[in-house]
């Protein structure tokens, strides 16, 4: 499965109650969210190296 994002979207930050249900992560990687996709994000390449599609109720 491919993941295609528009070069403007925004990753939205983690809320802390779903971080501390999470395991902790390498200090370049970050958990974001993308409308219902819990995605793994690595800050440092500027990639999304994972995915979770539907980890997230939609708001």
């Amino acid at each position: 499965m491919l993941l295609h994002l528009k070069h403007d979207l925004p990753l939205q930050s983690t809320p802390p109650t779903l971080l501390k249900n999470l395991p902790p992560l390498p200090k370049d990687l970050q958990y974001r969210i993308v409308g219902s996709a819990l995605v793994l994000y690595d800050m440092a390449s500027g990639l999304i190296v994972d995915f979770i599609p539907g980890a997230v109720p939609a708001a």
